[in-house]
């Protein structure tokens, strides 16, 4: 059975790189922009918890790692581990007009109970609840950065 996703997402905002990349890495504040994050919990530096839920009745309890932060490069990729097991990766470029360029991608193995053995049936609805949070975030990452 198929529990692995791939996903790549391209969004052009309107904020300075600098400051999309700066509101990226600041995890602990998501909340406020990103409406899909309902808690954050850290536990270090480069640790910590997140839980999140898009218009699926389905929580995601995660815990991201950071592996790569490069700033010469505005790079930032996360191991994750818990309801999912892979990793994600922000790529912040810079845009037309001042804007940004940014480039989103995530591989990862579904390993919540029940939510594993339903992602191979419900794979289109997994992944537009995905497009949903996505689109939904940086929506709001460009009001916030812009």
């Amino acid at each position: 059975m198929n529990r692995r996703f791939i996903f790549h997402s391209e969004y052009d905002l309107p904020g300075p790189p600098a400051r999309v990349f700066d509101a990226l890495r600041d995890v602990d504040t998501w909340q406020r922009w990103w409406p899909q994050i309902r808690e954050i919990e850290r536990y270090d530096e480069r640790r910590g918890r997140v839980l999140i839920r898009s218009f699926l009745p389905l929580s995601l309890d995660l815990i991201l790692t950071e592996s790569v932060v490069d700033q010469s490069d505005r790079r930032l990729r996360a191991d994750i581990a818990g309801d999912l097991v892979g990793w994600s990766q922000f790529h912040v470029k810079p845009g037309n007009d001042g804007g940004t360029r940014l480039i989103f991608d995530q591989v990862s193995v579904v390993t919540k109970r029940g939510a594993a053995t339903a992602a191979p049936f419900f794979r289109m609805a997994f992944v537009a609840n995905h497009r949903v949070m996505m689109s939904s975030g940086m929506r709001r990452l460009a009001r916030h950065t812009a």
